[in-house]
């Protein structure tokens, strides 16, 4: 078994090529026993290679931005769940073409491959990673001018029109261009130019730059793009994460309020759920419906009298985040909800309440005495009398009007 500081997950060929349909690389479901004896939670940076008769292909790059574990309902099997940064993982070739280019039979020789299981996984040592690196660096043809490209991508962007979904836009900024042509193109397909990255090249094109701008606009270390969401189930296992230098009382005092935070978003999911609505979560956002083209983000604050004003501030910056980093491949509209416990007194609320109003927030406080989400059936009732992909200003304004949403949580 090989030790390093990356992995490669080994598949086998199809005996059917799979159809013509791009997506982003989002997720990766894998039979936890393709893992043993590796410490899942330790993988980040990895490669999906595929098996074809005695050769390797070089398929993708990946980047794990979180990992998990879950057991299939149906065969009870356990299975690890890759959910990849979209931003850092990108395609070198699509499953249904095939590159000599990306033979990569000789430096993976050693990993090890059995036909008795569908999927192989292997930590690498860091040379081969290296190698791997030059391969993937070499994968996209050179240009010998801007022009060329600009031809190229445009006949690309018309042979595969079908297979994908539409520009969000006819004029895309250049950090929007370049995170679509990543999500729908793989490196192979594009042209590199003057030993600038083909995905910026191509981003340019779509953008409708007529030349080459300088400098590329887009970080290979931005990470800009919201994580995949998933249905929110009830109850889940969190652990706080305990910071070394806090003490016994300072990590309990941190493991009640992490409770009691999925205590309210339990409560909170189910009040939503009884609307008719479907929330979501991932490992920045604490709920998100949607509405037609729209969603909504909720971001929910524990709180006490001497925090309150803290949380509202903290609930607000990430609920900006959320909007900033949906905004780009949207076509619809974010609505953000800070759910804070009501600790304080009237004037705090009332004053937190023309805040976030102020910077289009609506705010729902959580009253512990009276299990009552005030002002959260109002803003759902809201969405419910609309339809879908046509609201009006006046239904996204701010609201804080105290109706009754009761659902009782348990006493800290």
């Amino acid at each position: 078994m090989m030790t390093g500081r990356e992995f490669v997950i080994v598949t086998f060929s199809h005996i059917r090529k799979p159809p013509k349909l791009r997506a982003p690389l989002k997720r990766l479901t894998v039979p936890k026993e393709t893992f043993f004896p590796l410490d899942v939670d330790s993988l980040s940076r990895g490669w999906w290679a595929e098996a074809s008769g005695s050769k390797f292909i070089l398929r993708a790059r990946l980047s794990v931005e979180e990992t998990r574990l879950e057991r299939d309902l149906r065969s009870t099997a356990e299975q690890v769940i890759l959910e990849l940064d979209t931003d850092k993982s990108e395609r070198l070739i699509w499953p249904w073409q095939s590159s000599s280019a990306l033979d990569v039979t000789k430096i993976l020789t050693g990993i090890g491959s059995s036909r008795s299981t569908s999927f192989r996984t292997s930590r690498i040592a860091d040379e081969i990673v290296n190698r791997l690196d030059e391969k993937l660096l070499s994968v996209a043809p050179v240009a010998s001018e801007y022009a060329v490209a600009v031809t190229h991508v445009k006949r690309l962007m018309r042979a595969t029109q079908r297979e994908r979904p539409p520009s969000p836009s006819t004029t895309l900024s250049l950090t929007d261009a370049f995170f679509y042509v990543r999500s729908y193109f793989a490196r192979s397909e594009l042209l590199e130019l003057d030993g600038i990255d083909p995905y910026f090249v191509a981003a340019a094109v779509v953008a409708g730059f007529a030349t080459l701008p300088k400098a590329p606009l887009v970080s290979d270390g931005l990470n800009v793009s919201m994580p995949a969401f998933r249905s929110f189930e009830s109850p889940r296992v969190i652990t706080a994460r305990r910071r070394a230098f806090l003490d016994e009382q300072a990590i309990q005092k941190l493991d009640v309020a992490t409770q009691r935070h999925e205590d309210i978003l339990a409560a909170l999911a189910s009040v939503i759920r009884t609307m008719g609505f479907e929330p979501m979560y991932n490992k920045l956002v604490d709920l998100r419906i949607d509405w037609g083209a729209d969603e909504v983000f909720f971001e929910v604050k524990t709180a006490d009298r001497d925090n309150f004003s803290t949380q509202v501030r903290c609930a607000l910056a990430q609920l900006l985040e959320y909007r900033y980093r949906c905004s780009r491949m949207r076509l619809g509209t974010a609505r953000l909800v800070a759910v804070i416990e009501a600790v304080a007194c009237h004037s705090q609320h009332q004053f937190a309440y023309e805040f976030l109003r102020a910077v289009g927030v609506d705010l729902v406080l959580w009253n512990s005495k009276t299990g009552v989400f005030e002002g959260l059936d109002h803003l759902l009732s809201q969405l419910l009398s609309t339809t879908p992909f046509s609201r009006s200003a006046a239904d996204t304004a701010p609201t804080m009007v105290f109706r009754t949403c009761r659902h009782k949580v348990p006493a800290p």
